[in-house]
């Protein structure tokens, strides 16, 4: 009975340490991503078209996986667009966890000690890891992989699992895959050791392998059916004026991560060998594998990392026990719990959380949601824009406003700037001159079209709105950029200047920055549609 007094300590230190972790994602202000994903799921729910009503660079099922908050929120009307998206995630992050949990103990992998502590470390990793980025695609992917992983190596032993868990996790798992498919090369890899070990090629009938087929199968006859604007009308330029734009620094961290990753496995290969070892070098190679979508993404977000980095800490994970139990032996239950603070230790130290955030409620009483309020009636639209239109989403949302544009972003800004200079030095190239010509003329009479259609009765121009995406050095003004289009130039003609407002920029991207005299003030001028 003592030493089962004493084994109580880490599920009570786990469960309260998630409950704090979860409380404080729950308050914190919607992230741009999700805030932008839901308007879209809303207006696509309400018969739009991805051309027209959303203009998005993902593939449409980073959409329709936002469908179900978007209804949820529409339809509970106690429940804010803000939080909804936010307690979807939660409960993905439940069920990611509990199924883990469940087959770890039906596969019998591992001894109970080391299998409880696998379980409190996945679900600290899931929840400490992502930072303020908790239910991004990347982080939703993250939670999917590993239960169907295990699923997938249930098969390939040939583990007898009981089909309430084993199909939810396959169906749901081929789904979510399919946000981010460079992470498909996960179970790929699986298959490839199963057809290894078991030769046969009967695997294609396996039920991993239907669920992927399947799933793949139904997505690309619905984007041909349903949104064939984003293959004819959006990828095109999607693949010439956003995917390749990169940052350089991606492709040197990327080959810094993968030199730690192999310290890390021939660390763990230098340690006594143990029944933990393969899945400690499966992790290695599931987090390497993750990395190609960092890289093939390209943009240097931190949420594009997550998948690597909770990987890769689960490897970590097996370090920590590992030296536990040189001291304390193997299922010692100070092992399981020393190991354990060790590791959420470690990573608060290298994610190094925010000591405060920006809540829901600093968000609503925010200048920019106040501003629009108190100057754009209930039903009325606004719009803004400067050098990061993102964050413009979440203050839609809580400002309970339309946002009058298909876009979350300017995405094709840089892409244009990018030939706009390539042009100046080479003036020659008559190709380059033509593909200009074409994307300027379509997206400003784009922005033109928005202007007509949701005549924004507030609009806000930052101060730098075009910049140069080299040095982030302003090179022209918004109204001056697209009033090459005659369409727009009647539509700008509609608006008068009003006022200028100040805001704290950075406390709308740094959530550790509250309002005073660190805060960085940013201009924008604020324009009335006169009629």
């Amino acid at each position: 009975m003592i030493i089962k007094s004493k084994e109580f300590f880490l599920p009570v230190l786990g469960y309260s340490g998630l409950t704090l972790c979860l409380f404080f994602y729950m308050n914190h202000r919607i992230q741009p991503d999700m805030a932008w994903l839901m308007i879209a799921a809303k207006r696509l729910a309400a018969g739009g078209t991805m051309s027209t009503d959303f203009y998005e660079t993902n593939p449409p099922l980073s959409v329709l996986f936002y469908i179900i908050p978007a209804l949820t929120s529409e339809y509970l009307s106690f429940l804010p667009p803000y939080l909804s998206p936010l307690l979807f995630s939660v409960i993905l992050y439940f069920m990611s966890v509990a199924s883990v949990a469940f087959l770890v103990r039906q596969m019998r992998l591992f001894e109970t000690g080391f299998r409880r502590y696998c379980v409190y470390c996945y679900a600290a990793a899931l929840i400490i890891i992502p930072l303020l980025c908790f239910g991004q695609r990347d982080h939703v992917v993250a939670m999917a992989l590993l239960p169907f992983m295990l699923v997938q190596w249930s098969l390939t032993q040939r583990i007898v699992l009981n089909s309430w868990l084993k199909w939810p996790v396959l169906i749901i798992g081929s789904i979510v895959i399919l946000l981010k498919p460079p992470c498909g090369l996960v179970p790929v890899l699986m298959l490839a050791d199963r057809f290894y070990r078991q030769r046969r090629f009967s695997i294609v009938f396996d039920p991993d392998v239907l669920a992927l087929a399947s799933a793949l199968s139904l997505y690309l006859v619905a984007i041909f059916i349903f949104f064939p604007d984003f293959i004819s009308n959006i990828l095109p330029d999607d693949l010439v004026l956003y995917i390749m734009i990169r940052l350089q620094s991606v492709a040197m961290l990327t080959g810094t991560l993968v030199f730690l990753s192999a310290g890390l496995g021939l660390l763990l290969w230098s340690m006594p060998a143990d029944s933990t070892e393969p899945w400690a070098g499966v992790f290695i190679l599931t987090a390497l594998l993750c990395l190609v979508s960092y890289y093939v993404q390209g943009k240097g977000f931190y949420y594009h990392l997550v998948p690597f980095l909770i990987f890769s800490s689960m490897a970590m994970a097996f370090v920590f026990y590992q030296f536990a139990a040189s001291f304390y032996g193997r299922g010692d239950w100070k092992t399981e719990l020393f190991s354990f603070i060790a590791f959420v230790v470690c990573l608060f130290g290298l994610t190094r959380p925010p000591l405060t955030l920006l809540t829901h409620a600093d968000f609503q009483n925010s200048v920019l949601v106040k501003t629009i309020q108190n100057k754009c009636g209930p039903d009325c639209s606004f719009f803004m824009f400067n050098d990061a239109l993102e964050i413009f989403a979440p203050v839609s949302l809580y400002a309970k406003r339309e946002f009058g544009s298909r876009f979350s972003v300017y995405w094709f800004l840089p892409g244009i700037l990018q030939e706009q200079n390539s042009l100046t030095k080479n003036p020659d190239d008559k190709e380059l001159s033509a593909n200009l010509k074409k994307h300027r003329e379509k997206y400003t009479q784009i922005v033109a079209e928005d202007f007509k259609r949701y005549k924004p009765q507030l609009i806000l121009i930052g101060d730098c709105t075009i910049y140069n995406t080299a040095d982030h050095h302003c090179i022209v003004s918004f109204a001056e950029f697209f009033s090459t289009n005659r369409e727009f130039r009647r539509q700008w003609s509609h608006y008068k200047r009003e006022d200028i407002i100040k805001v704290p920029w950075k406390r709308y991207f740094d959530a550790s920055i509250k309002d005073g005299p660190e805060a960085e003030n940013y201009t924008f001028t604020v324009y009335r549609r006169k009629s």
